[in-house]
């Protein structure tokens, strides 16, 4: 079943996140982490997992609008999702880190529909003007993203440019155009307010972010969520730049002169040759 289509647990969750009690949030995203074996738990197992009382869990079922929980668990079981990012203890090793940015890829995986990659990279593909736009730890993901898709098609740029809002790169954008979104913790009010404004402006836009954004997938036109779960102190971006270059490959399949773009991309940059090396401006000691 399509993680977009109505009965499918992921849409009923993003339908309703926005309108449920930080509690029941909880007890959503457990429900999602879980979503390949939730239906083996009993329900007071899945609310002690969120922390949150079986009344808290019950309100949930029915904003799911299932009739109760033996309704959800079957829906669950037929469902017959998988992959659920593991717990990892902190003070992390290599072997820690590299499993739990497996765990991510799962995790990714279970969520996200193919289909919905096939949509986004078809509208790439035909889209007149592309804007990615990302902020802080956002913008890595963002960069490798626009900088594959530069070398596929044109009229496609970073957003926003040094020294300016987002607002110069999209105020004119229509329904041939496209809005990829990234968006991971810490979040800034920007994220929401781009998303609104699209989807007030019917502007295309894909979002790509972590769990914490499940809010907005609903009014997103396409959602790509990319667990970013880490041992440490940081967030892994493991599963995003591994979604990046999936799209971008695609991307590349469905463009007919892609790959002669990359080919004239790399005779200029030959041509042009490599920038410079910066030189320090220090100068020898008693010079």
């Amino acid at each position: 079943m399509r993680a977009d289509e109505p009965d499918s647990l992921e849409a009923r969750i993003a339908n309703c996140y926005a309108s449920l009690s930080p509690q029941e949030r909880r007890a959503a995203d457990v429900l999602l982490a879980h979503a390949g074996d939730a239906g083996t738990y009993r329900a007071s197992e899945l609310a002690t997992m969120a922390d949150v009382s079986k009344a808290t869990f019950s309100r949930l079922v029915r904003a799911l609008e299932f009739s109760n929980f033996d309704a959800m668990r079957e829906h669950l079981r037929a469902l017959r999702r998988s992959g659920v990012p593991v717990a990892i203890e902190r003070a992390p090793d290599v072997s820690a880190i590299i499993s739990q940015d497996i765990a991510n890829l799962h995790a990714m995986h279970a969520l996200l529909d193919e289909a919905v990659v096939e949509a986004v990279a078809e509208k790439i593909t035909a889209s007149r003007r592309i804007a990615v736009c990302g902020y802080r730890s956002s913008l890595a993901a963002a960069s490798v993203l626009r900088l594959n898709l530069a070398q596929i098609r044109p009229d496609t740029w970073l957003a926003p440019g040094s020294g300016q809002s987002v607002a110069e790169d999209i105020a004119d954008f229509d329904e041939r155009d496209l809005i990829i979104a990234m968006s991971f913790r810490r979040h800034g009010r920007w994220a929401k307010e781009l998303v609104d404004w699209a989807y007030g402006s019917r502007i295309p836009l894909a979002l790509f972010a972590d769990d914490q954004l499940r809010v907005l997938a609903a009014r997103a036109t396409w959602w790509l969520e990319c667990p970013n779960v880490y041992p440490g102190a940081f967030d892994s971006h493991a599963a995003v730049m591994s979604l990046v270059a999936v799209l971008s490959d695609r991307v590349l399949a469905l463009t007919p002169d892609g790959a002669q773009r990359i080919d004239r991309v790399n005779s200029v940059h030959e041509s042009l040759g490599a920038p410079p090396r910066a030189t320090s401006r220090r100068t020898p000691a008693g010079t």
